[in-house]
């Protein structure tokens, strides 16, 4: 076989192993073949130590470099792809894990807001809780690890969770509207209310520390 295609077959193996590496593991092809051809200097240092074997030693001699590097690769990739999806999936698992904690914050930091405007607009004798005041002061800094703490601070500063509570004041207007519609007395209404936000925000913390749990 000449050199050229010898080239030629080598060039494409070692090109065409990443899109193994990034099919199974989901991950974008630059990203696969960076861990590909990294792998390929180790698969190749073993390549070149199993060439120091007699029987082979004369085979290893008369290949180029490039196929040396390529079957390298090849020699890798046994351990190498594998390893790569257990990496990507537990990535994906960790970015799941902190949405859900991201949900969980959010559902608790809505009950806080929902709590102080329903004792500023309609329920005076309200009592929000000490712990709860505290927690929706420091953005739940005591609950959730340091390493998200930043992306929270950030969202909760951001334009669009200030859309969200003026979205949680209407529909907690809305709401005692139609329940004065149908004469339902004040202190029932706010008694209600009372209830929901107090749930909301137990089950809510129940989640963030499930989740927290799980986060590396």
């Amino acid at each position: 076989m000449s050199p050229v295609i010898n080239k030629s077959i080598d060039v494409s193996v070692i090109l065409a192993l990443p899109v193994l590496y990034s099919l199974a593991s989901g991950k974008p092809y630059a990203e696969a073949l960076g861990a590909s051809m990294a792998g390929g200097l180790l698969g190749m240092l073993i390549y070149l130590s199993i060439n120091k074997i007699p029987a082979v030693k004369r085979y290893g001699i008369e290949q180029s470099a490039l196929r040396k590097y390529a079957i390298g690769c090849v020699l890798f990739a046994v351990i190498g792809i594998p390893s790569f999806v257990t990496q990507a999936n537990e990535g994906r698992q960790q970015e799941e894990i902190k949405s859900a904690i991201g949900a969980g914050i959010g559902k608790a930091r809505g009950a806080c807001e929902a709590a102080n405007y329903m004792k500023k607009q309609y329920c005076p004798g309200f009592v929000i809780q000490k712990e709860i005041e505290i927690a929706c002061s420091t953005n739940f800094s005591e609950y959730i690890p340091a390493s998200i703490k930043g992306e929270v601070d950030r969202i909760f500063s951001s334009e669009k969770f200030r859309g969200e509570v003026r979205m949680i004041q209407g529909n907690t207007d809305e709401g005692f509207n139609i329940g004065k519609s149908k004469a339902i007395p004040l202190n029932e209404l706010c008694r209600q209310y009372e209830m929901f936000v107090s749930d909301t925000y137990e089950k809510s913390l129940a989640e963030i520390a499930s989740n927290s749990a799980k986060l590396k």
